[in-house]
């Protein structure tokens, strides 16, 4: 009887190892393209688009470096959808020539409102310097509402009408 026990709950604790999610390194969602937008507009997400292949010795330094790194994982698990392309998948053709991918790795961060790019990260990036390119697009300014990228971009259409909205507020003062 204590045998039956004993091999019952290693098998359930086996199982429950299997099922749980990995936290710490990235966790690329196993969906498509248009249901990462969906999911990412819904959670107001950014959508991370991580192009590679098989073949491809860049993609697979990252995937065993960088994206098992727990600052990045933990980071991207709060701030994005995450999904994975293989350029050499047919159904996945027509993503990679919207985005006008042709080097490998390629990694995209999309806006959830309209998935436009808002950074294209090319060839291999240890972890501390994608994190950095992480957080300079996506952490946001409470008092201003700017990411750091806005702020570098002071010529973007949206600046430009913030600072003609404010210039029309001091004149009316």
């Amino acid at each position: 009887m204590r045998y039956l026990f004993k091999l019952f709950t290693t098998v359930l604790a086996f199982a429950y190892t299997c099922h749980s999610p990995v936290y710490g390194q990235v966790v690329f969602k196993d969906i498509s393209f248009a249901e990462a937008i969906t999911k990412a507009n819904k959670e107001g997400k950014y959508i991370i688009v991580d192009f590679r292949a098989d073949w491809c010795k860049p993609c697979i330094e990252m995937e065993q470096t960088t994206f098992k790194d727990t600052s990045v994982g933990n980071y991207l698990a709060a701030n994005a959808v995450c999904v994975k392309i293989d350029i050499d998948d047919s159904d996945d053709k027509d993503i990679k020539h919207e985005y006008k991918v042709d080097q490998i790795p390629t990694m995209l961060i999309l806006s959830p409102i309209d998935t436009s790019v808002q950074l294209r990260i090319i060839g291999y990036k240890p972890a501390r310097i994608l994190l950095g390119d992480l957080r300079f697009v996506m952490d946001v300014d409470v008092e201003t509402n700017d990411t750091e990228a806005d702020k570098m971009n002071a010529g973007s259409p949206q600046k430009k009408q913030r600072f003609l909205q404010r210039l029309g507020r001091n004149r009316k003062k």
